[in-house]
Parts: structure tokens; C-alpha cells; sequence
């Protein structure tokens, strides 16, 4: 199984989901974007392969539930969990088996789990506020969908939801 990585670098320090993605190489494979004033953060990642969009979208005013969106195509279905819990999200792709992301102690490393064994960890470097790595041995779901759920996660971090 092929593992890919990611980094994920803030496009400027005041906007919470501004990223710039690149792969391994260091070629650029997605931005994405949200509006600064918006009190319910919607946002967006376009892919510089094929210009799709992927949206997250949040579904209540709690900001504890949000469907994922491409091309008019619901991906997933997520939510956030309590605050202090061990998991941090619970992601339901329509088209595949449920997974869910953990937070370790410190809020700094997410791991990425399904049936008990993970496939994936983001971790952010505490010296580098802007930056963070993600790497996934992903054989069951959609690119763009690890892609939206990191973001969340980043953009959740950044405001202290929950980590």
C-alpha cells in the first residue's frame, strides 16, 4: 500500500482555512479558501488537477455538524464531538465504511482510524504556527475527502474547537 504526503501551508495568518497543498514532489495539488467574516465558515478546495471544488459545509449553528460537497455530490456526512474527547471527528462517507479521527493529548498529532487500525496522521509542528504534514495509506476513500476532512481539522484547531 502506497503511502502519500502531504503539506499543508497557510496562504496568510489571519484566515483560518487558507491552505496551499502540496504533494511530495512539492507541486502544488490544492488550495482552498474561506471568507474572513463569516460566522459560519463555509469552505472551499479546488484541486489544480482538474479544477473540481469540494466544499465543507457546516449544517448547524453549533458548527458540530458538516456535510462535504463535490461537484453537487454530497461525499460525507461529519461530526464534531465533544470537547476533551479522545475522538475529535466521526466521518461518514456515503460510499464507504464510517472512520474517525483521534486527537492525541497534547492537540497536536491526528490519527486517522478505521476498525481500529489507522491509515493516516496529521501532525502539526509547533514551531511552524502556518504548517502542518499529513500522511495516508488510503486504499477506501476519495482524495479530495482526506484532503476537506485534514482542513477541517486544521481550521477546528486553529479556533480551539474542541483540541
Amino acid at each position: 500500500m502506497e503511502i502519500k504526503k502531504y503539506i499543508f501551508r497557510k496562504t496568510n495568518w489571519w484566515a483560518a482555512a487558507n491552505y496551499n497543498i502540496f504533494d511530495e514532489s512539492k507541486s502544488l495539488i490544492f488550495t482552498s479558501s474561506s471568507p474572513i467574516w463569516q460566522f459560519r465558515k463555509q469552505i472551499k478546495v479546488k484541486s489544480k488537477r482538474d479544477d473540481s471544488i469540494t466544499e465543507i459545509i457546516p449544517t448547524n449553528s453549533w458548527q458540530t455538524k458538516y456535510k462535504i460537497i463535490e461537484q453537487d455530490y454530497m461525499l460525507a456526512q461529519i461530526k464534531r464531538n465533544h470537547a476533551f474527547s479522545k475522538v475529535f471527528l466521526t466521518v461518514h462517507p456515503l460510499e464507504s465504511d464510517a472512520f474517525e479521527v483521534l486527537v492525541s493529548a497534547w492537540g497536536n498529532t491526528f490519527r486517522f482510524m478505521k476498525d481500529e487500525e489507522e491509515f493516516g496522521i496529521i501532525s502539526f509542528d509547533i514551531w511552524k504556527p502556518g504548517e502542518f504534514g499529513m500522511a495516508i495509506h488510503n486504499d477506501h476513500y476519495e482524495e479530495s475527502l482526506i484532503i476537506a476532512v485534514a482542513i477541517l481539522v486544521a481550521e477546528l484547531k486553529q479556533r480551539n474547537a474542541g483540541v
